[in-house]
């Protein structure tokens, strides 16, 4: 056999099966670069829906939305890009405004998030018993507000009835007043006659 003949076999041969090859492997990245683009579009979508319905503000809305748009553009512009070192520097991009989510989740829990920031309460009962009462007071150290109070004392802090503080302060009388919330108003009572509920330490209420 013709050495030549031999070669040219040799060399043909591997040259048409990568033909086909190629044909259904640039089928096939095809194919994985659509079904990139519709996933990243189905998650953006996703995600934009539920931080839609959650009582979040309009800016921090504005925000999450242009990240998740400013992402699906790279991972697409990553996934459709021919030469490697753009594709590189796309999926980079792409690393770093996916990193920017959780971070703006963190931030945004951490110094913005109204539930986040919901005073404390701490729980108190009053001394006595139901023939007790503590009048209701505008200012620590104040006048009792008899008239909010009522004459039957049904608006005041009963004896052995357990309420929510939520800080101190001292008084015009020079007396420690804890601060408490009732109908939707911010009320004072003397912490002299208050104590922990029975089996529990004394709480450890902040300063207001």
């Amino acid at each position: 056999m013709n050495p030549k003949a031999l070669n040219l076999g040799v060399v043909i041969l591997p040259r048409r099966r990568r033909g086909r090859s190629g044909v259904f492997t640039s089928r096939w990245v095809r194919v994985r670069r659509d079904l990139a683009v519709v996933a990243v579009a189905a998650v953006a979508a996703g995600v934009s829906s539920a931080a839609g319905v959650a009582s979040i503000p309009w800016l921090w809305l504005l925000l999450v939305g242009a990240a998740l748009a400013a992402l699906g553009v790279c991972v697409t512009e990553a996934i459709q890009a021919g030469q490697p070192a753009v594709r590189i520097t796309w999926w980079q991009r792409s690393l770093v405004v996916a990193l920017l989510l959780p971070l703006g989740a963190f931030a945004y829990h951490l110094w913005f998030d109204p539930a986040a920031h919901t005073p404390r309460t701490y729980q108190f009962v009053v001394n006595g018993g139901n023939a007790q009462f503590i009048y209701l007071y505008g200012e620590a150290g104040g006048e009792p507000q008899k008239i909010e109070t009522g004459f039957a004392a049904q608006n005041g802090l009963i004896g052995g009835q357990t309420q929510e503080f939520e800080c101190w302060v001292i008084g015009r009388d020079g007396a420690e007043w804890l601060r408490y919330r009732r109908f939707g108003r911010v009320w004072w009572a003397p912490r002299a006659k208050l104590h922990p509920p029975a089996g529990i330490q004394q709480p450890s209420v902040p300063h207001c």
